[in-house]
Protein backbone atom coordinates (compact mmCIF):
# COMPACT_ATOMS: atom_id res chain seq x y z
CA UNK A 1 0.00 0.00 0.00
CA UNK A 2 0.83 3.65 -0.13
CA UNK A 3 2.79 5.14 2.77
CA UNK A 4 0.67 7.54 4.82
CA UNK A 5 2.33 10.69 6.08
CA UNK A 6 1.47 12.19 9.44
CA UNK A 7 0.90 15.94 9.59
CA UNK A 8 4.06 17.91 10.47
CA UNK A 9 2.42 19.16 13.69
CA UNK A 10 1.76 15.61 14.93
CA UNK A 11 4.90 15.44 17.04
CA UNK A 12 7.66 17.50 18.55
CA UNK A 13 6.57 21.12 18.23
CA UNK A 14 4.78 23.04 20.95
CA UNK A 15 1.08 22.47 20.45
CA UNK A 16 1.66 19.22 18.56
CA UNK A 17 -0.92 16.47 18.86
CA UNK A 18 1.50 14.45 21.00
CA UNK A 19 2.47 17.45 23.14
CA UNK A 20 4.21 16.34 26.35
CA UNK A 21 2.70 19.13 28.41
CA UNK A 22 -0.87 18.38 27.43
CA UNK A 23 -0.56 14.61 27.80
CA UNK A 24 -2.49 14.35 24.53
CA UNK A 25 -0.66 11.12 23.72
CA UNK A 26 -2.88 9.54 26.39
CA UNK A 27 -5.93 10.38 24.27
CA UNK A 28 -4.29 8.71 21.27
CA UNK A 29 -3.55 5.65 23.43
CA UNK A 30 -7.15 5.56 24.66
CA UNK A 31 -8.47 5.75 21.08
CA UNK A 32 -6.14 2.94 20.01
CA UNK A 33 -7.14 0.71 22.91
CA UNK A 34 -10.86 1.46 22.58
CA UNK A 35 -11.09 0.75 18.85
CA UNK A 36 -8.71 -2.20 19.02
CA UNK A 37 -11.09 -3.84 21.48
CA UNK A 38 -14.38 -2.70 19.93
CA UNK A 39 -13.83 -2.65 16.17
CA UNK A 40 -10.24 -3.23 15.13
CA UNK A 41 -11.03 -2.72 11.43
CA UNK A 42 -11.93 0.94 12.02
CA UNK A 43 -8.48 1.76 13.38
CA UNK A 44 -6.29 -0.06 10.84
CA UNK A 45 -5.71 3.15 8.86
CA UNK A 46 -4.36 4.90 11.95
CA UNK A 47 -2.16 1.89 12.75
CA UNK A 48 -0.80 1.94 9.19
CA UNK A 49 -0.07 5.67 9.34
CA UNK A 50 1.73 5.31 12.67
CA UNK A 51 3.73 2.27 11.50
CA UNK A 52 4.62 4.03 8.23
CA UNK A 53 6.05 6.90 10.30
CA UNK A 54 7.98 4.82 12.81
CA UNK A 55 11.20 6.65 11.85
CA UNK A 56 9.69 9.92 13.07
CA UNK A 57 7.82 8.57 16.09
CA UNK A 58 10.72 6.52 17.49
CA UNK A 59 12.72 9.73 18.01
CA UNK A 60 10.27 10.94 20.66
CA UNK A 61 9.27 9.50 24.04
CA UNK A 62 5.53 9.95 23.44
CA UNK A 63 5.88 8.69 19.88
CA UNK A 64 7.53 5.53 21.20
CA UNK A 65 4.73 5.08 23.72
CA UNK A 66 2.19 5.28 20.89
CA UNK A 67 4.24 2.81 18.82
CA UNK A 68 4.17 0.46 21.81
CA UNK A 69 0.37 0.39 21.57
CA UNK A 70 0.55 -0.23 17.84
CA UNK A 71 2.86 -3.19 18.54
CA UNK A 72 0.32 -4.49 21.04
CA UNK A 73 -2.85 -4.11 18.99
CA UNK A 74 -1.73 -3.79 15.35
CA UNK A 75 -0.64 -7.25 14.32
CA UNK A 76 -0.17 -6.44 10.62
CA UNK A 77 1.97 -3.39 11.43
CA UNK A 78 4.44 -5.10 13.77
CA UNK A 79 6.99 -6.03 11.11
CA UNK A 80 7.35 -2.40 9.90
CA UNK A 81 8.00 -1.15 13.44
CA UNK A 82 10.30 -4.07 14.18
CA UNK A 83 12.48 -3.32 11.13
CA UNK A 84 13.05 0.26 12.28
CA UNK A 85 13.84 -0.86 15.85
CA UNK A 86 16.40 -3.34 14.51
CA UNK A 87 18.01 -0.66 12.34
CA UNK A 88 18.38 1.63 15.36
CA UNK A 89 20.40 -0.91 17.31
CA UNK A 90 23.44 -0.20 15.15
CA UNK A 91 23.54 3.49 16.13
CA UNK A 92 26.95 4.29 17.59
CA UNK A 93 27.23 6.25 19.73
CA UNK A 94 23.75 5.95 21.17
CA UNK A 95 22.27 9.43 21.69
CA UNK A 96 21.31 10.59 25.18
CA UNK A 97 17.61 10.25 24.42
CA UNK A 98 17.27 6.84 22.73
CA UNK A 99 13.78 5.36 22.73
CA UNK A 100 14.09 2.04 20.84
CA UNK A 101 14.99 0.41 24.18
CA UNK A 102 11.40 1.00 25.31
CA UNK A 103 10.07 -0.88 22.27
CA UNK A 104 12.62 -3.68 22.67
CA UNK A 105 11.41 -4.08 26.28
CA UNK A 106 7.81 -4.23 25.07
CA UNK A 107 8.59 -7.02 22.61
CA UNK A 108 10.64 -9.04 25.09
CA UNK A 109 8.07 -8.74 27.90
CA UNK A 110 5.03 -9.35 25.67
CA UNK A 111 6.21 -12.54 24.00
CA UNK A 112 3.15 -12.78 21.77
CA UNK A 113 4.41 -9.70 19.90
CA UNK A 114 7.88 -11.09 19.28
CA UNK A 115 6.49 -14.55 18.51
CA UNK A 116 4.11 -13.10 15.88
CA UNK A 117 6.98 -11.51 13.93
CA UNK A 118 8.72 -13.82 11.45
CA UNK A 119 11.87 -15.08 13.21
CA UNK A 120 11.40 -12.24 15.70
CA UNK A 121 13.41 -13.69 18.55
CA UNK A 122 16.31 -14.78 16.36
CA UNK A 123 16.41 -11.46 14.50
CA UNK A 124 16.35 -9.33 17.64
CA UNK A 125 19.09 -11.44 19.23
CA UNK A 126 21.19 -11.22 16.06
CA UNK A 127 20.87 -7.43 16.12
CA UNK A 128 21.69 -7.22 19.81
CA UNK A 129 24.75 -9.44 19.57
CA UNK A 130 26.09 -7.80 16.39
CA UNK A 131 28.98 -5.28 16.57
CA UNK A 132 28.85 -4.85 20.34
CA UNK A 133 25.29 -3.48 20.22
CA UNK A 134 24.24 -5.16 23.46
CA UNK A 135 27.22 -3.76 25.35
CA UNK A 136 26.53 -0.22 24.03
CA UNK A 137 22.85 -0.54 24.92
CA UNK A 138 23.74 -1.90 28.36
CA UNK A 139 26.03 1.07 29.04
CA UNK A 140 23.33 3.55 28.02
CA UNK A 141 21.10 5.08 30.68
CA UNK A 142 17.86 3.90 29.05
CA UNK A 143 19.25 0.57 27.87
CA UNK A 144 20.60 -1.02 31.06
CA UNK A 145 17.15 -2.35 31.96
CA UNK A 146 16.66 -3.64 28.40
CA UNK A 147 19.92 -5.55 28.41
CA UNK A 148 19.00 -7.28 31.69
CA UNK A 149 15.82 -8.54 30.03
CA UNK A 150 17.86 -9.98 27.16
CA UNK A 151 20.11 -11.92 29.54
Amino acid sequence: GQKRALPPNFLGASGALLDKKRFSYRLVLWIIEYFANVNCERIQGLFDALADNTDMLIEDNNGSIVLSSVLEFGETQRERIFEVVLSRMDVDPIPKHWYPSFLIDKMIVDRKILNSIRDGKARILDSLYRNGNLQRIQAHRSGAYTSRRVY
